[in-house]
């Protein structure tokens, strides 16, 4: 039996009612938000994606135990945000709502020392993320200011501050488009690592991480942060031969002690690239001065708890415009009806 006009215009009007309902809300990747740490090292842009979102992170902050997080928030257009610090198990470990741009700061006192993300929300979506690490150590290091391509050289990093010996002490070169990490030895009190000769001339940037055994997005989670020193590798004048070509990434060779990719965050602890990342809707916000937690699963993923209001990206216009073609005709064959 041929449907009739009124009854195919409310089965338009019902797909049309689900459309709207099930139309993906999805807040856009390319934030204009910010959050800048006082205290935050330049690393290796980097892409992680968290609940589908993708974040670009650059940088990774640092802070005292037992001392304060100083931040700026920059929202342009906003009146209200939140920000919350998550530590390296996603459990939500301080937060504020402001309703201005400017400076933030979390007192951390009792925190223990570790990898921390600050992640700010706007009307409950996370827009802006910012890895930091939380540090009990003091770390001082003896590395050269300048060196010759081809030539070999130590880095020396003297640990303090902390009773807690590392699980694991890394050395990290970047010249700012990529980074290559090697392990640092302890040797007579200190940590020490050799860098080969492989290293093709330029400028690169230098620091020193602590890690522990807890594992943080696949790495091992960062304790301490170095500040930042430059080493800078002299072309060798006595070398007269023909280039070989385009250094590439900055090396002439892979070196054998080369670990892996920085491990930058994670974040920061070692910030992985294009992590999915688990569910973390259960994540709860401590109260601001609470820094009693409870225990949830591993790798941080960090949460709003708000209610969420975001835009779509459009993925349901083919099927709105077959629907509206379709009320369209059950309009035209109900006035055919009528005119009968």
């Amino acid at each position: 039996m041929m449907m009739t006009a009124r009854r195919a215009m409310v089965v338009v009007l019902c797909a049309l009612l689900i459309v709207s309902g099930t139309v993906p809300l999805i807040a856009s990747g390319d934030s204009q938000y910010e959050i800048t740490v006082d205290t935050e090292i330049d690393t290796p842009e980097r892409t992680i994606t968290i609940e589908g979102q993708s974040y670009t992170v650059a940088s990774m902050g640092k802070a005292p135990t037992e001392g304060e997080l100083t931040f700026d928030v920059d929202t342009p257009g906003v009146d209200r945000y939140s920000v919350h610090l998550y530590n390296s198990d996603r459990q939500i470990v301080e937060s504020t709502r402001e309703t201005e741009d400017g400076t933030v700061s979390f007192d951390t006192s009792g925190y223990t020392s570790g990898s921390y993300v600050l992640v700010v929300s706007v009307n409950g979506v996370q827009q802006v993320i910012q890895p930091v690490v939380i540090t009990d150590y003091e770390i001082d290091v003896d590395a050269p200011t300048d060196v010759t391509a081809g030539s070999s050289f130590t880095l020396e990093a003297m640990l303090s501050g902390s009773s807690t010996t590392p699980e694991h002490v890394a050395v990290t070169l970047s010249n700012g488009t990529w980074d290559t990490q090697f392990t640092a030895s302890e040797d007579g009190g200190a940590y020490v690592a050799d860098i080969p000769g492989t290293l093709a001339a330029g400028e690169y940037s230098m620091y020193v991480t602590t890690h522990s055994d807890n594992e943080f997005n696949g790495q091992k989670e960062v304790t301490g942060l170095s500040s930042v020193s430059i080493i800078t590798v002299n072309a060798d004048e006595s070398d007269t031969s023909s280039g070989g070509g385009d250094a590439g990434n900055g090396a002439e060779e892979t070196p054998d002690e080369t670990v892996t990719d920085s491990a930058a965050t994670n974040e920061s602890p070692t910030v992985t690239t294009t992590t999915s990342s688990p569910d973390t809707s259960d994540a709860t916000p401590a109260e601001p001065t609470d820094k009693t937690t409870t225990t949830e699963p591993n790798a941080i993923q960090p949460a709003d708890t708000e209610t969420t209001t975001t835009e779509t990206t459009a993925p349901g216009f083919p099927i709105l415009g077959f629907a509206l073609l379709g009320l369209a005709g059950a309009w035209m064959q109900l006035r055919a009806g009528r005119r009968e």
